[in-house]
């Protein structure tokens, strides 16, 4: 799903170093996480070992992340909102980040929540702060004062402008509008932060297909001749699908039966995905733009069939 934020190891916390574990980058999608915490085999009533192994450049993240009992909804949700911040705004995010500890320091506040974390992501994207390009007290005051934000400098000569101490100057610005250096930058805050919504603890709703295909005549798959279908399906399910759409050789030759795929509950590429049993001639090809996309080949087999995938077996229904 684009850039890695967090690279998580997953097991069970009675037994972590179990086979029944698994790895997965931060964010993912829903069929992904659910993926995941298939691997894991959790039972009822044992709990999920969780660990950040992997911090690719939020490693300053680590040591507030580790004294919260965050879920791996929440924990994925903050990488979602985290991976699509640009360069600055990343900037914007540490900064704002340096100034809430500071606040609950001042104010003998409790710990950042994750809840304060998502908040701070959404705001360092909303545009509620200032980030420049200064990394000292020097820096700052020479950014204001070259830049016109000081009034009572217009008109001096070059020479006693060099002579100033900018290094004070940018203190004193510094320290006046309660800003903060990150590690390239310096960030002000001008508004309010921004709440993010509320998020639950846990994972979506598990859907109850493993595939879910858009059939349709290609290159017109927004028609209205377009149909959907989830996998596995009946086959009065499969009976109802239009004939031009179950295989490509059915349609005419200028308008072959396309094929695509939305997000569904086999994160994987199929690369070598095939039946179990007389469905060999299924023909998966490579993935779409995101993880959880497949193409599909001839309809699914009948009852009592089964395909494997992603190193499993998965049974069709009657």
């Amino acid at each position: 799903m684009g850039k890695k934020i967090f690279g998580i190891y997953l097991a069970k916390l009675d037994a972590p170093n179990s086979e029944a574990h698994a790895r997965l980058e931060l964010p993912a999608s829903p069929w992904e996480l659910h993926d995941a915490m298939d691997k894991v085999q959790l039972q009822e009533n044992e709990e999920l070992y969780l660990e950040i192994d992997d911090y690719y450049g939020f490693e300053y993240l680590a040591p507030h992340l580790m004294e919260l009992d965050a879920s791996l909804n929440e924990l994925n949700d903050l990488a979602g909102r985290l991976a699509v911040l640009d360069e600055t705004e990343q900037e914007a995010f540490d900064g704002l980040l340096r100034l809430e500890i500071q606040r609950k320091v001042e104010s003998n506040g409790s710990i950042l929540t994750m809840q304060d974390l998502r908040t701070l992501a959404v705001s360092a994207g909303a545009d509620c702060c200032h980030v420049v390009g200064a990394t000292s007290d020097a820096e700052l005051g020479r950014f204001y004062a070259e830049n016109g934000f000081m009034e009572e400098l217009d008109g001096l000569s070059d020479d006693v402008f060099e002579m100033l101490d900018f290094g004070k100057i940018g203190k004193a610005l510094r320290t006046g509008e309660n800003g903060t250096f990150t590690r390239s930058g310096y960030v002000v805050k001008h508004s309010e932060l921004v709440t993010a919504p509320p998020c639950a603890k846990e994972l979506p709703e598990k859907p109850e297909y493993l595939f879910r295909l858009t059939l349709g005549l290609h290159p017109d798959l927004e028609d209205d001749r377009t149909v959907t279908l989830e996998l596995p399906a009946s086959a009065e399910a499969l009976r109802e699908v239009p004939p031009g759409r179950r295989t490509p050789g059915t349609a005419r030759r200028s308008r072959r039966c396309g094929r695509t795929s939305l997000p569904c509950r086999c994160p994987r590429p199929l690369h070598g995905c095939q039946s179990a049993s007389a469905a060999a001639e299924r023909r998966p090809a490579p993935p779409e733009a995101y993880p959880g996309s497949v193409r599909w080949g001839p309809a699914p087999p009948g009852p009592g069939k089964s395909f494997g995938c992603c190193g499993r077996t998965f049974p069709f229904p009657a």
